[in-house]
C-alpha cells in the first residue's frame, strides 16, 4: 500500500533530483561497457530528452544547468581562435588553454581566462560551437599532466 499523500504516479522531487544526478554521473565515467561521455554533450541530452515535461521536473532541469552548466567543469571546449580548453568553471565559463592554435600542447600552465570578458582582437573570446565535441578519452591524451 502507498502512504496517504503520495499517489502511485507521482514521483518526489528528491528521487527526480537523485535520478538525474546519477544518470549525469553514469554517463560521464567510464564503464566497462562504455566509454565516458563528454559533459557538455551529456547536459544537451539530458535537457532534450527531458525538456517539456513536468512543471517541477523543468524547475529541477533549470537548476541542474544552472549549477552544473552548459560547460561543466572538467571538459574540454574549442575556442574560436582555434585552441582547446580545459573548463575550470561553468560560470563564464572560466577556461585554461591547453594549446596553441595548431592543437599543440602549452608547455607551461596558463592562466585562467573568463570567457565571459576575455577579447581576442576585439571580439569576445568564445567556445566554437561548431567544432565536434572531444571524448573524454580523447582529450585525456592532451590533457597537461597538472590537469590530470
Amino acid at each position: 500500500s502507498y502512504p496517504t499523500d503520495i499517489s502511485p504516479m507521482e514521483i518526489p522531487a528528491y528521487v527526480k533530483i537523485c535520478r538525474l544526478a546519477d544518470m549525469f554521473c553514469a554517463m560521464t565515467s567510464n564503464r566497462s561497457y562504455k566509454e565516458a561521455v563528454n559533459p557538455v554533450s551529456v547536459v544537451t541530452e539530458v535537457v532534450r530528452r527531458y525538456s517539456n515535461k513536468d512543471p517541477l521536473l523543468q524547475l529541477i532541469l533549470a537548476t541542474f544547468v544552472k549549477v552544473v552548466g552548459i560547460y561543466p567543469p572538467g571538459s574540454v571546449v574549442h575556442l574560436c581562435n582555434g585552441q582547446l580548453a580545459y573548463v575550470m568553471d561553468s560560470n563564464g565559463p572560466v577556461v585554461i588553454p591547453i594549446t596553441d592554435y595548431f592543437l599543440n600542447p602549452l608547455p607551461m600552465p596558463q592562466e585562467p581566462v573568463d570567457l565571459s570578458t576575455a577579447s581576442l582582437d576585439g571580439n569576445l573570446l568564445s567556445v566554437d560551437r561548431r567544432k565536434p565535441l572531444l571524448s573524454p578519452a580523447d582529450y585525456q591524451k592532451i590533457l597537461p599532466d597538472f590537469l590530470k
